[in-house]
């Protein structure tokens, strides 16, 4: 008995620790059956915690069933490509240069704006919203080497980008006047954004035993997150769509994932919401039960000042 509770008194100091660096979390749950939608997505978020560093790509891929290396060149090339095409070409003028980026990219992937879409869904179908827009001048500019900042808010993300001397910012979602080159009213854009308010699940209900229960069903931010943490996001909105269906077993999961890339409030809120909602409306056996339980004490150990 002691040694078992000294080896979870060691497991919740590295989560601790991960937490505090904002690294991936090393999820005691990953050995379950049935916890990743394909081989493909396993390999990639184990490698990770390993710190192999898999490409950002890999994770706005990776949602998808049934996905695989050929699914995933497939895409990849597609990116590669389009790097090739923008690094292959002079840089007379930055501003200009970056604005044909913006403007190329809208013209070609970014045509239809629906809220929740998969990354794919921009090649597929030209689908897309903040989120995946976002995403895709992100990995662009990666593969460029050029320096971006993402920004996550309470709901939006966008980037800012500089090439030199010139800072732009893209709103991905705003075809007409998303790129936006003076300071002045890039400051305003980013307060602006900041100043949205949105839903929130931070302290929605009591769900852990706790006595006290704080209602703080809105909150505005904004976060400077890395490309990892933006697919944690991508994650989290996935997670949403499941847990809007009370699809809440492929919620938690998809969940899981996301708070795995990104040790985020706002992802493990739903995460421990959609976990009660698991345990209070399906007929679970006993084994089940004591699995979602299990579950429920490790996620809400990891942050409890914000349950209080």
């Amino acid at each position: 008995m002691k040694r078992a509770f000294g080896i979870c008194l060691i497991l919740l100091l590295l989560v601790k620790v991960c937490l505090a660096q904002n690294t991936p979390l090393k999820n005691p749950f990953f050995e379950e059956s049935n916890f990743f939608n394909s081989n493909w997505e396993k390999k990639n978020f184990l490698a990770l915690q390993n710190n192999q560093n898999p490409k950002p790509l890999n994770f706005f891929i990776s949602y998808e069933k049934n996905v695989n290396e050929a699914i995933y060149k497939k895409y990849a090339t597609i990116l590669e490509k389009e790097t090739q095409y923008w690094s292959g070409r002079k840089i007379k003028n930055k501003l200009k240069y970056l604005k044909r980026i913006f403007e190329h990219v809208h013209l070609i992937y970014l045509k239809k704006y629906r809220t929740y879409t998969t990354f794919p869904q921009l090649f597929e179908n030209n689908g897309y919203d903040c989120l995946t827009g976002t995403t895709l001048y992100a990995l662009i500019f990666e593969s460029l080497g050029f320096q971006y900042t993402i920004y996550e808010t309470a709901n939006h993300t966008y980037l800012i980008v500089k090439l030199g001397q010139e800072t732009v910012l893209f709103e991905s979602t705003d075809a007409l006047s998303g790129f936006i080159s003076d300071p002045e009213i890039i400051e305003e854009t980013i307060q602006k954004y900041a100043s949205q308010i949105a839903p929130d699940f931070n302290n929605i209900i009591g769900m852990i035993g706790q006595k006290k229960t704080v209602f703080a069903p809105y909150k505005t931010y904004s976060e400077k997150i890395s490309i990892y943490q933006l697919a944690g996001l991508y994650y989290y909105n996935q997670g949403i769509v499941d847990y809007n269906l009370k699809n809440y077993k492929a919620s938690i999961y998809t969940l899981e994932k996301a708070y795995t890339l990104y040790q985020s409030k706002r992802i493990l809120s739903l995460l421990i919401v959609s976990i009660q909602e698991m345990l209070k409306t399906e007929n679970l056996p006993y084994s089940e039960i004591k699995k979602y339980t299990a579950k429920t004490k490790f996620y809400s150990s990891l942050n409890p000042e914000f349950f209080d």
